[in-house]
């Protein structure tokens, strides 16, 4: 009965419990009376404590779920925000893998205009040595033994203009080495007089076309007499004319520095 106490002063019970039926009523009736009016006063008194209870239960429940909407919550904001960050060094990486690409897409053209200006400093410096360079047979070896397999103990008449000593030196290596093929020079190196301006590397005559073209072969092998144009005629004997070397003027390359002026 301490719930009851809790919901009813004391004298209200007292007078609840002291209460009398009517004398007519039999004293059962007395009894279920009292009992009903007990079972009333429980009911409510439950239904006030259990209820209070409930409440409490829901509230605790409803705290719970705050809670643990507000946590989701927050997660979603910080799962959010990864996602943002992510995209952004997504996109960070993107510029920077674009900005590499270009770079190297530049760096390859740079390399190939270096490569074609390479090539083209390779011919020049080629074009340039021989315009410097001397004419010499470097494979006198082999021209030597063409020649004494196809002319032993012919002769030879080698000849060069006056004035031209690269021309003149080339002539006298042609002589040693018809000299060293048994074959029969005649060494008139430096005595011809230019009558016109000579167009010709070398100018062989023999007493055929044929004859001439024939000497001409070993003459303009690879390593042999260096030179581009060789002009053939008939004539009566077997004739080599060293040409003088031609020369080219040359030009500053477009962009190439200047070579400094001397002070005067």
């Amino acid at each position: 009965m301490r719930e009851l106490a809790e919901f009813l002063p004391v004298d209200v019970q007292c007078r609840l419990f002291a209460s009398r039926s009517s004398p007519d009523h039999p004293g059962w009736v007395r009894v279920l009376g009292r009992l009903g009016l007990i079972l009333v006063v429980v009911g409510v008194v439950g239904e006030w404590k259990y209820g209070a209870k409930l409440e409490d239960t829901h509230n605790d429940i409803h705290t719970l779920d705050i809670a643990e909407l507000t946590a989701a919550q927050r997660k979603a904001g910080d799962a959010e925000i990864s996602a943002e960050g992510a995209a952004d060094a997504a996109g960070r990486a993107q510029k920077s893998a674009d900005a590499a690409g270009e770079a190297l897409t530049r760096v390859q053209e740079k390399a190939l205009a270096l490569a074609k200006q390479a090539e083209e400093i390779d011919a020049d410096f080629g074009r340039m040595q021989w315009i410097i360079s001397a004419r010499r047979v470097r494979d006198v070896d082999g021209l030597t033994t063409d020649l004494k397999n196809g002319f032993k103990g012919q002769r030879v008449v080698l000849r060069s203009y006056i004035g031209s000593q690269e021309a003149f030196w080339l002539c006298r290596q042609l002589v040693e080495i018809a000299n060293n093929a048994e074959m029969n020079p005649q060494d008139e190196c430096a005595t011809q007089q230019i009558t016109r301006v000579p167009v010709t590397d070398l100018l062989i005559s023999a007493p055929s076309h044929e004859e001439a073209e024939k000497f001409a072969w070993p003459l303009k092998k690879p390593g042999r007499v260096a030179g581009y144009l060789v002009e053939m005629n008939e004539g009566p004997v077997l004739t080599v004319l060293v040409g003088v070397k031609p020369s080219f003027p040359v030009w500053p390359r477009k962009g190439a520095r200047s070579a400094p002026e001397q002070n005067k």
